[in-house]
């Protein structure tokens, strides 16, 4: 169950009118501070209609998640503060849609992955586990989206564990439609 080299083995469940378009999918981008041993990957989705919350829930039985130290947090960092400490553009964080505080929508953080089942209810994001549901801020209206950022998860070379991701979009009668994913494989 390697993470980092298998993250694009995915495994979506998705109804027949969900506004996902195509399989939420991982990047690699290159960051240049990141930590020896750490690989950053970009969680990318693509969606018509509305966005709604977002729930995730990652367990390593090895390795890490990466977070600076005294500086990393939950949700995208301030860009203006990379020139002082570089590593935090490869923390770890859930996102509306970009890398950082200027590129991403607000994030509301409103607790654990209470929809994925076998791991915890309450907000947890540390080098192990992460369990977090997570929207934009009420009354930001995001549709329509290509590439658009949902989570950095910056895990050590070594990691192995599961990721599960739970999301849900609006289609144009305003109901969500729900999607389960399990990275498998690792």
């Amino acid at each position: 169950m390697r993470i980092a080299s298998c993250l694009c083995a995915l495994s979506l469940t998705v109804s027949a009118t969900a506004g996902i378009i195509g399989q939420p999918r991982f990047v690699q981008p290159t960051v240049a501070a990141t930590p020896a041993g750490y690989i950053v990957n970009d969680l990318l989705v693509d969606f018509d209609g509305r966005i709604f919350g977002q729930q995730l829930l990652i367990e390593l039985t090895q390795g890490s998640i990466y977070n600076t130290p005294d500086f990393g947090g939950n949700s995208p960092p301030n860009a203006a503060i990379f020139s002082l400490v570089p590593e935090l553009a490869s923390d770890s964080f859930v996102a509306m849609g970009g890398a950082d505080a200027a590129t991403s929508a607000p994030v509301l953080i409103v607790g654990g992955a209470v929809d994925l089942h076998d791991g915890p209810t309450r907000l947890v994001f540390d080098d192990e586990r992460v369990s977090i549901a997570w929207a934009a801020t009420p009354g930001l209206i995001i549709q329509d989206q290509l590439n658009f950022q949902i989570a950095r998860l910056t895990l050590s070379d070594d990691a192995i564990g599961r990721v599960a991701l739970y999301t849900s979009y609006c289609t144009a009668a305003m109901f969500p439609d729900r999607i389960a994913l399990t990275v498998r494989g690792w």
